[in-house]
């Protein structure tokens, strides 16, 4: 029996504070303030997580905490069935309309931490809903065919940088992101 996915907002929710090991109790204001949700949403993925039993959920007086368990791989296993690809759509831009807050993902942002090559087109990530807002104000070609001098761009569910410093997409979303997909190393240049 297929385990029933849980909403982009609860699977962003999962994904940041697993991934930010400096801290493992969570208020909702504070996860509505820091992924630029609403106070709603935030309850709403709480009252998933819980009855996923992915992350204890309690109680200080009308607050509601999150806490982070111990072990995050083992919470990390346990939702990964529920969790579903971020990618909601991926189209092929000339590079020239790339907005500057597109980020790498998919292959090319693995290949900065890894061995894995750069691909030949680019893979970029931009949240869904700023896209929308983006062409509404601009003119972007769509291109049919990746080709020289064009990107591919990934529209996510949700925002894929996690933190400002972040270089990349969410490295756990685009594994997600990735499943099923062939990888192929670098190679390296033979001493000569």
């Amino acid at each position: 029996k297929d385990a029933k996915p849980v909403s982009p907002a609860t699977q962003e929710i999962a994904l940041y504070v697993l991934g930010i090991r400096e801290k493992t109790k969570w208020t909702g204001a504070e996860l509505a303030e820091l992924r630029g949700i609403s106070l709603m949403t935030a309850h709403r993925a709480f009252d998933e997580l819980e009855s996923q039993r992915a992350f204890p959920i309690s109680r200080n007086g009308k607050r509601r905490i999150l806490s982070v368990p111990p072990n995050r791989r083992e919470a990390w296993e346990s939702l990964k069935p529920r969790l579903t690809n971020p990618v909601a759509r991926s189209l092929v831009i000339q590079r020239d309309y790339l907005p500057n807050y597109a980020i790498p993902a998919g292959i090319s942002a693995l290949s900065k931490y890894s061995e894995i090559a750069e691909p030949d087109i680019p893979e970029y990530a931009v949240k869904m809903n700023d896209w929308n807002r983006l062409v509404k104000e601009r003119d972007i070609p769509i291109i049919p065919a990746a080709e020289q001098g064009t990107v591919r761009l990934q529209l996510w569910r949700y925002e894929p940088r996690f933190s400002p410093q972040n270089l990349t997409a969410d490295l756990l979303s685009v594994t997600l992101s990735l499943r099923g997909t062939p990888l192929r190393r670098r190679r390296h240049r033979q001493p000569e």
